[in-house]
């Protein structure tokens, strides 16, 4: 009966979140962006990285703490566990906090609890597109979901780094998780997701006048080829 009264004041997910426009709609109007991917790349292509950050000066968004090394501005993190793992590490910039993970769990885990913003989007394998600042798909994998975001933001280019697909037997990421057995088998469907999602992205892209996606690392996403 404790538990049953625990888990119902203090759920580990919202299932049901309430979506309102995020706050950071049109912050950066004008502005290049770059997303940060946690494909190894983002290590073997360092150098690359930090010259495009030195001579674009984006908006550095990144998905689950990647790539701190490059002082990215927001950290993005839509999964709890993900969350718990690599918070503390983030030294500076504003969390971007998915709508499935309460509040409560934010204070507990997020020293730095105030500088922290809802990323609105709506889990649902449906078409993309963006309303009021909310994303109507789930977008596949992380990175993609940064694509919107920089676009809600009001980007005039966007870059991408680290966003390398999955292969099985090859790597997946930049820095160790613990991962479960299921996590690469789960990683290819989000994988075909994107796939699936990423021409609609682009074209959006197009419809409002934004530059790329372009990534500056190598990438199995053919459309983020320059």
């Amino acid at each position: 009966m404790i538990e049953w009264i625990r888990r119902l004041l203090w759920p580990k997910k919202i299932r049901h979140p309430h979506l309102a426009p995020p706050t950071y709609i049109n912050r950066h109007a004008r502005r290049p962006f770059l997303v940060l991917g946690a494909g190894p790349t983002l290590l073997e292509h360092g150098q690359n990285i930090a010259r495009l950050v030195q001579t674009r000066r984006p908006i550095i968004l990144s998905a689950n703490a990647a790539g701190l090394e490059f002082s990215p501005h927001y950290v993005r993190f839509i999964n709890r566990r993900r969350f718990c793992e690599r918070a503390r590490m983030v030294p500076q910039g504003t969390f971007l906090i998915g709508p499935h993970i309460p509040r409560w769990i934010v204070r507990r885990v997020c020293a730095r609890a105030w500088e922290w913003e809802r990323l609105p989007w709506v889990d649902t394998k449906g078409p993309f597109g963006i309303h009021e600042g909310i994303v109507q798909c789930d977008c596949g994998m992380s990175a993609a979901l940064l694509l919107a975001v920089a676009l809600v933001m009001g980007a005039r280019e966007t870059w991408t780094a680290g966003v390398d697909g999955y292969t099985a037997g090859a790597p997946v990421s930049a820095f160790a998780l613990a991962r479960p057995e299921h996590d690469l088998a789960r990683a290819l469907e989000t994988q075909t997701r994107m796939q699936a999602v990423l021409p609609e992205i682009i074209a959006e892209y197009r419809r409002c006048g934004v530059g790329g996606p372009w990534s500056v690392t190598p990438t199995r996403f053919a459309e983020l080829v320059r």
